[in-house]
């Protein structure tokens, strides 16, 4: 692909845009183009209470996205522009639900709505795929091994897992302060969020989906309160919620890796036994890892000064509800919401496959995203590729996305050589020059 002129074209298009920024730390009147920089910088004023349309420009984002299904790529951009004017409307109306005295907010209530199609999307994932499933079931333990084609591994393998997983999960939310019956229910949201992400983020290429509810946490608090819940319940909530436990609450994407990990390996590797050790172990050292650096930092320099707040904030609020100055009771408004968004998705998912030219599909409002304008910047010249140049042109356009995609990952890699060479103090005080935000 190194030899291909249109990767190159695309490499310089990113790379030349990150050199110019890099001359804009030395030559300080030069004005930096703003259009990657963190979302408070790209937001557009709508009108009053109405969210900001942002437009940054997420080049990673837009050159995995490329391989997107174009419809699906049409529904990220049009559910970000509806959000917004739903938002907006119930803020100019003052549109409510939920009982007197804990009221959902707007975003709040788009929430739920979009937490009810992803139940209902990775419900009927599993209905469809339930001939199969029995299938693996029984290659695995109804005498069928031979017949077992299970790659990367086997079926009995994958169903062990499955189940000593479960088991071993299980008994961690115990310790961690769950009774039992939370901790079912616990799982059960938290299979709705891996399974939606792995499964969708392999199935369109879009893998910065995000998970509406975090990790659960906020969907039963907003729907059965918290009055119901022990401190130790509330408390167990608030440790999975938080980012230790299965990277951040919104975008979960060590998840989702694993199935293009194996994907990447190739027929020849993917039951190799080093790969399944090479899994585990690199798993327990990065965790291991960032632990020992997260202590450390702390008792150094103060939790405080190290990027921390947001954490120690987000326990502090917690304190009136583990207290019970705060309660918060069932809620059969919101508990509406969350089913009314569930009936979107079957509506969308039936004319969907009713109707072959149906634009709308239910993934969009499952699966919210911040990244509307990027999406859009994707799905535009694609459909034009298509329209004008079918498959064939579509094919020769995709080395310029790499081209994009390896001229960000470069351009970052040479910001960061240019901060340790000509600015190491600036650097070694945490304000260093930054390309990739998540934000």
């Amino acid at each position: 692909i190194f030899r291909n002129k249109i990767f190159w074209i695309g490499f310089a298009c990113m790379f030349g845009k990150i050199c110019y920024d890099i001359a804009g730390y030395f030559i300080l009147d030069l004005p930096k183009i703003m259009v990657m920089e963190h979302r408070d910088y790209n937001n557009i004023p709508v009108a009053r209470d109405f969210p900001p349309f942002n437009v940054r420009v997420h080049p990673f984002l837009m050159g995995l996205a490329y391989h997107c299904p174009l419809n699906i790529l049409f529904n990220f951009w049009f559910f970000y522009v509806v959000n917004i004017v739903k938002e907006g409307m119930m803020n100019r109306t003052g549109f409510a639900v939920g009982l007197e005295g804990q009221p959902a907010t707007p975003r709040e209530i788009l929430t739920l709505e979009a937490h009810g199609a992803l139940v209902v999307l990775v419900v009927w994932s599993v209905w469809v795929a339930r001939g199969h499933l029995k299938e693996t079931f029984q290659k695995a333990f109804a005498g069928l091994r031979s017949e077992d084609d299970g790659v990367p591994v086997t079926y009995r393998a994958a169903w062990l897992g499955f189940l000593a997983s479960a088991v071993f999960m299980l008994g961690w939310f115990v310790s961690v302060g769950f009774n039992v019956p939370v901790a079912l229910l616990q799982m059960a949201l938290l299979f709705i969020i891996y399974f939606g992400m792995a499964k969708y983020a392999a199935a369109t290429g879009f893998v910065f989906l995000r998970v509406p509810g975090n990790k659960g946490v906020l969907i039963l608090k907003s729907i059965l309160g918290t009055a119901d819940f022990s401190p130790r319940n509330l408390i167990g909530m608030m440790i999975v919620d938080r980012n230790g436990f299965a990277g951040h609450p919104i975008r979960m994407l060590s998840i989702p890796a694993t199935a293009h990990f194996f994907r990447m390996l190739g027929s020849a590797l993917r039951r190799h036994p080093l790969i399944f050790l090479a899994l585990p172990v690199s798993l327990l050292v990065g965790y291991t890892v960032q632990c020992w650096a997260n202590i450390s930092n702390v008792h150094t320099w103060g939790g405080m000064n190290v990027g921390m707040p947001g954490v120690w904030v987000g326990m502090q609020n917690q304190i009136p509800t583990i207290e019970g100055t705060e309660l918060t009771y069932f809620d059969s408004e919101k508990l509406f919401v969350w089913v009314f968004g569930g009936i979107e998705a079957v509506l969308l998912t039936i004319l969907a496959s009713r109707y072959t030219t149906w634009p709308i599909h239910p993934l969009g409002l499952a699966f919210p995203t911040n990244y509307g304008f990027s999406a859009f910047l994707v799905w535009l010249p694609k459909f034009i590729v298509l329209r004008v140049g079918g498959v064939s042109l579509y094919r020769r356009s995709i080395p310029f996305w790499y081209g994009i995609v390896f001229g960000y990952l470069v351009g970052i890699w040479a910001t960061k050589l240019v901060d340790i060479t000509f600015f190491p103090f600036v650097r070694a005080y945490g304000t260093a020059h930054t390309v990739h935000e998540q934000w």
